[in-house]
C-alpha cells in the first residue's frame, strides 16, 4: 500500500450524500467537516445497538468514535447538527426509545436476575428481579446524548446501560473552547472508556442511606462530539494549553479531526438558481430515504449484530498501520503527538470502517468499507497537522501591525485583537515574540514614544 493508492480511494457513498445534504447551497464549505459529522452519527447509531466488530486478531471491538469538529462561526454548524437530529435520525430515536429499549432493557434484566439466582442457592428469583428492576429505575431515564457531565454521573448511567444490556454514552458538546476546561474530569472519564467500553468502579462509602450498587461486569461503548470555532478554542490561553493537554495524554491518537480556520466563500448564485436548489425535490427525497433507512437499524433484529472482519480486510489493515509505521519513524523526535496520532490511525480506521458496514447492513467489512475509513482518517491526520501549523497569535499580531498603514498604540490592538488580553506582562511577552519574528521575515516593528505613550 502506497500514500499513491490512497488518493484514488472513494469515500462512503452514503456518507457523501448526507454530505450534500448538510451543505446545503454553500457549495464552497469544507467536505471533511461533514463527513466528520456523519461518521459521528453513524458510530452512535451503530453503538447504541451494541454492535460488535469481530476480528480475527484483535477480538471484540465496539465500533464508537470520538470527533473534533472545528469551524468558523457561520459556517453552519449548529444547521448541519440540526439536520441530522431532527431529519435524518429522528425516525432512529422515537423508534428505539419507544419500543426498542424497553423490550431488551426488560430481557437483559430478566437474564441478569437468572444468572444471579442461578449462582445463589436458595435465592427467590422474584426478590432478585425486582431489586434489579427498582434499581434501574433509580438511575433515571435513558439520554439519547448530553452536553456535558460529571465522572460520578457518567458511571451510574453506565451501570443503567449495562442493566439495560443495550444503549450507549454519547456526549455532544457545543462551543468546546468556552466548556473545555469546565469538563476536564469528564474528558479523563472518557478516555478510559474508549478503547473496549470498560471503567474502573469508584469506591464510595456505603451507607443505610447511600447503599452501594453491586459492581456488573460489562462494556458500554461511548462517542463523543466536540465542535466550536477555532478562535475560542485556539485562543493562546488557559482553554488552548488545556486542549493540547489532553492531546498529550491521549487524544490525539482517539481524535477524527476536521479542521476550518477560515470561513468559506459564498457561491454568488443568481436568484432562479438558488430558489431551483433550496427546492430540489431529489434532496427532499434524499432525506427522506435516509431517514427511513436509519429509522430501520432501530429494529430489534439488529441488535448487538456482529460484524465480522474477513482475513482479506485485516491483512489490508495490517498493510495500512506498516505504512502509518513507516511515515511516523520518519517523524523527528519532538514530534510525540504527531507520531502518536499516526501510529494509532489503524485503530480509527477499523472502528469507522465497522460503523460503515452497520450503516451499509453488511454482515462484514469489505474492502470498500476499509479503504472509505482510510481516505478519511487520513484527512482527518492533515486537518490535525494543519491545526498544529496554525498561526499563532504573536504571528497574527506581527502581520497585523504590518499591515496597517498607521502607528499603533496599545488601546487600537486591544480593541482590534480579540487575542490580544490578559495582564501587562502577557501582552508584552507576546509583543516581544510578535517583534522576534518579524525581525526573521522582513518586517521591522519599531517603537516610538509621544508623551508617555507607545506607538508601534
Amino acid at each position: 500500500m502506497l500514500l499513491e493508492d490512497i488518493e484514488k480511494y472513494k469515500h462512503f457513498d452514503k456518507s457523501e450524500q448526507l454530505v450534500k445534504i448538510l451543505k446545503g447551497t454553500n457549495k464552497a464549505a469544507d467536505d471533511n467537516f461533514f463527513r466528520i459529522l456523519s461518521a459521528y452519527y453513524f458510530a452512535k447509531l451503530a453503538t447504541i445497538m451494541r454492535t460488535e466488530i469481530v476480528t480475527p486478531d484483535r477480538g471484540i471491538l465496539p465500533p464508537n468514535l470520538f470527533c473534533l469538529s472545528l469551524a468558523t462561526s457561520g459556517f453552519g454548524k449548529g444547521r448541519s447538527i440540526n439536520i441530522m437530529e431532527e431529519q435524518i435520525i429522528n425516525g432512529f430515536r422515537d423508534k428505539f426509545t419507544a419500543d426498542t429499549l424497553p423490550v431488551l432493557a426488560s430481557a437483559n434484566i430478566e437474564k441478569l436476575a437468572m444468572h444471579k439466582h442461578s449462582k445463589t442457592p436458595g435465592s427467590d428469583l422474584d426478590e432478585i428481579k425486582g431489586r434489579l428492576e427498582r434499581e434501574y429505575k433509580s438511575t433515571g431515564s435513558f439520554l439519547f446524548s448530553f452536553d456535558s457531565g460529571t465522572p460520578a454521573a457518567i458511571k451510574q448511567f453506565r451501570h443503567q446501560l449495562i442493566l439495560a444490556g443495550i444503549g450507549s454514552i454519547n456526549l455532544e458538546m457545543d462551543e468546546v473552547g468556552a466548556n473545555l476546561s469546565s469538563n476536564l474530569d469528564l474528558l479523563n472519564t472518557f478516555i478510559e472508556l474508549y478503547d473496549v467500553g470498560k471503567i474502573k468502579p469508584k469506591l464510595v462509602k456505603n451507607t443505610a442511606e447511600n447503599r452501594r450498587n453491586e459492581d456488573i461486569e460489562g462494556r458500554t461503548p461511548t462517542n463523543m462530539l466536540l465542535f466550536g470555532t477555532p478562535s475560542k478554542l485556539l485562543d493562546g490561553s488557559k482553554s488552548e494549553d488545556d486542549f493540547f493537554s489532553m492531546l498529550d495524554m491521549g487524544y490525539a491518537r482517539r481524535l477524527l479531526f476536521s479542521y476550518v480556520p477560515k470561513p468559506p466563500k459564498v457561491e454568488i448564485q443568481d436568484a432562479t438558481t438558488l430558489y431551483a436548489t433550496m427546492t430540489d425535490s431529489r434532496m427532499a427525497l434524499a432525506i427522506t430515504t435516509l431517514n427511513a433507512h436509519a429509522t430501520s437499524l432501530a429494529d430489534v433484529s439488529n441488535y448487538n449484530k456482529q460484524i465480522m472482519v474477513p482475513k482479506d480486510v485485516a491483512i489490508e489493515l495490517i498493510n495500512y498501520q506498516t505504512l502509518c509505521d513507516i511515515r511516523a519513524n520518519e517523524l523527528k523526535d519532538h514530534e510525540d503527538l504527531a507520531r502518536a496520532e499516526l501510529t494509532h490511525r489503524y485503530f480509527k480506521t477499523l472502528k469507522l470502517a465497522g460503523c460503515y458496514a452497520f450503516f451499509d447492513k453488511a454482515t462484514e467489512v469489505t474492502i470498500e468499507h476499509l479503504q472509505s475509513a482510510i481516505k478519511l482518517v487520513e484527512e482527518s491526520g492533515t486537518a490535525l497537522q494543519q491545526m498544529m501549523k496554525r498561526e499563532k497569535p504573536y504571528v497574527k499580531l506581527a502581520k497585523y501591525i504590518a499591515d496597517v498603514d498607521a502607528d499603533l498604540t496599545q488601546v487600537d490592538l486591544v480593541e482590534s485583537l480579540p487575542f490580544y488580553k490578559g495582564s501587562e506582562s502577557q501582552k508584552r511577552e507576546l509583543l516581544n515574540l510578535a517583534i522576534a519574528y518579524g525581525y526573521k521575515n522582513n518586517m521591522i516593528i519599531k517603537k516610538s514614544y509621544v508623551d508617555n505613550i507607545e506607538f508601534l
